[in-house]
């Protein structure tokens, strides 16, 4: 009963993120009769920054792996270092942070950041590197190392790991450059605060200054086709990763990772989160200013935090409902068009998302919910909740398929293997992807932007407006309760990673 329950739970919110908003939005295109003159005036601009946007994320694509190789070392070389939660909240801790947070530590240490490429590419190359160095590591005990060891065996060191290691690892480094590339060439917030005028910035000014879906559409394409191709890519290469696993014999990894790779990590560690957040704190930072800011935006802050984990629960039962599906049924293949249709929405800009919401949401009896807050998280699972989808679709394909072919021999149905097996068995999976989703719903500002309502301010708007307004101590404030948030998602994640560990 529980879980036909949750099966019902998931199709209603497949409906109302997915299915009814785009169906809501190809219609309100069909009767829109305005002219595109603006735009195919304005198309040299949008191309050139679309130039100058994958420059950018192609430069902090390859900054971002080469700061991960220490680290990715460290994990490969010792592995169970990641059953160690202090390290594991500090490696998540960089990444579920809001960038923006840092950019606003590095401009306090380093007034003349503004405008400055480097400084954007450095900033979010310091912000990804944890999560490349996991999925690196993670590639070279999979693949790497046996390869390397066995080369070893005929030639000099430099020489099979140049000539083996790596190569047996490029299904993984291109693995992720995409998903690194995806996320730069969208990410709005760092060139935001840098003062530079890149593709993200100039989407979300023209789909905010302009009436109507169809005006939204068009400058948007651009970004959808870039992203697509990576976003295709990416998972290309995860299904070549996934069907490689039977191939190759995956090696625990040395126990004593090197004292140089060790010592970079911390280094690493220390400059991407000690220095900026340090220099952030040093000057405004105290517990009067906290309780302040607690006082003046306290209803924000938890509404924020309440929207944030109401999208990282919606997207995990959606992500049980993409796991509980058959794989050669109807209903099989159409949720694998659902968990297509949520990655094309991920790819989307936020500033379309938006519109596509408004299409939906202020429209006849539905009108209602275009100035509550729900709008706001169906936004946010729009955005984010495919990353749940997909650890749904892995966990259900990729992980124990003989137990769950027996389960089904015994007479279990879908709904039954998918209440008493796969929540049961994979819940810190299910929690550490919730706490992914929710973590970074707290810092999205581009989708909400054209979903703001009058019940609330998210933290994001709240940061940036302070940033503008120059009001240092309650930027500041805001930063740490947002940093506060990140870091509680990221111990549950550390949690969740012990547990999984314990058990196998």
């Amino acid at each position: 009963m529980m879980g036909k329950a949750i099966i019902c739970l998931a199709w209603l919110a497949y409906i109302c993120v997915f299915l009814w908003p785009i169906v809501a939005f190809l219609t309100s295109i069909a009767l829109e009769a305005g002219s595109v003159d603006d735009v195919a005036g304005a198309l040299p601009r949008w191309l050139t920054l679309v130039g100058k946007s994958a420059w950018l994320a192609l430069a902090a694509t390859c900054a971002t792996l080469v700061l991960a190789t220490p680290a990715a070392v460290v994990l490969a070389r010792g592995y169970r270092t990641l059953d160690r939660p202090v390290f594991t909240t500090a490696l998540f801790s960089v990444v579920l942070a809001p960038p923006m947070v840092y950019v606003f530590g590095w401009q306090r240490l380093i007034p003349s950041l503004g405008g400055s490429s480097l400084a954007c590419v450095a900033i979010w190359s310091l912000w990804a590197w944890p999560m490349a160095a996991v999925l690196l590591g993670w590639g070279w005990t999979r693949v790497g190392s046996s390869a390397y060891e066995c080369a070893r065996l005929q030639t000099y060191r430099t020489q099979a790991f140049l000539r083996v290691g790596l190569p047996a690892m490029r299904h993984d480094i291109a693995m992720v450059a995409c998903f690194c590339f995806v996320f730069f060439f969208n990410e709005y917030s760092v060139p935001h605060a840098c003062n530079l005028i890149v593709y993200a910035t100039e989407l979300l000014g023209w789909a905010t200054s302009t009436l109507g879906a169809s005006a939204a559409v068009l400058p948007a394409i651009p970004s959808i086709c870039v992203t697509l191709l990576a976003v295709g890519a990416t998972l290309w290469l995860v299904i070549r990763l996934l069907g490689d696993q039977t191939d190759h014999h995956t090696t625990g990894g040395s126990a004593t990772p090197p004292t140089m790779a060790k010592g970079l990590t911390l280094i690493l560690l220390c400059v991407s989160i000690v220095i900026p957040v340090g220099a952030l704190c040093i000057k405004e930072l105290n517990s009067a200013a906290l309780i302040e800011a607690w006082q003046t935006y306290d209803y924000d802050l938890m509404m924020s935090l309440f929207v944030a984990i109401g999208a990282g629960a919606v997207s995990v039962i959606m992500g049980w409902g993409i796991a509980a599906a058959p794989r050669s049924t109807a209903i099989g293949f159409t949720l694998r068009l659902i968990l297509l249709l949520s990655m094309v929405f991920g790819a989307a800009p936020g500033a379309l998302i938006g519109e596509t919401f408004i299409a939906a949401y202020n429209f006849g009896f539905l009108s209602w919910m275009y100035d509550q807050w729900p709008i706001v998280m169906l936004g946010y699972i729009a955005r984010f909740g495919w990353i749940a989808m997909l650890g749904g679709y892995l966990l259900a394909h990729f992980t124990d398929s003989d137990l769950r072919a027996q389960a089904r021999t015994d007479g279990a149905d879908g709904a039954g293997i998918l209440a008493h097996l796969v929540i049961v068995m994979y819940w810190p999976i299910w929690l550490a992807l919730g706490a992914v989703v929710a973590a970074l719903s707290m810092a999205e500002l581009p989708t909400s932007a054209l979903l703001r309502v009058p019940g609330f301010t998210p933290v994001a708007h709240l940061l940036v407006e302070k940033f503008h307004r120059f009001e240092d101590g309650m930027l500041v404030s805001l930063s740490v309760w947002l940093i506060l948030a990140s870091l509680c998602a990221s111990v549950v994640i550390a949690l969740a990673n012990a547990t999984i560990r314990r058990q196998t």
